[in-house]
């Protein structure tokens, strides 16, 4: 899905973050399980860290990407603007 990327690359689209971060409060990210299954073999997997309020940590693991609407359309969100970014190599 993501543009191939290795190293430390460096990307500029504040808007489209702030997009993301809204959403997420939205769907009540602190109340959503910790991990999800999708009963499948050979699955993908997305594990997601949010760090909030001055450094707590919400981590969601999800086997099969589908643990609820709310992180699927999150996820697709997400890939959409991995696509759509211009990144900067880092040093």
């Amino acid at each position: 899905f993501y543009k191939k990327l290795e190293g430390k690359f460096m990307g500029n689209n504040s808007q489209n973050f702030g997009n993301l971060t809204l959403y997420f409060n939205n769907i009540d990210f602190t109340n959503l399980k910790d991990k999800y299954f999708t009963d499948c073999f050979d699955c993908s997997a997305i594990e997601t860290k949010i760090i909030y309020d001055n450094g707590k940590i919400k981590t969601i693991y999800d086997y099969g990407e589908k643990g609820s609407l709310g992180l699927v359309k999150f996820y697709e969100s997400v890939h959409a603007m991995m696509e759509k970014q211009k990144w900067q190599k880092m040093d």
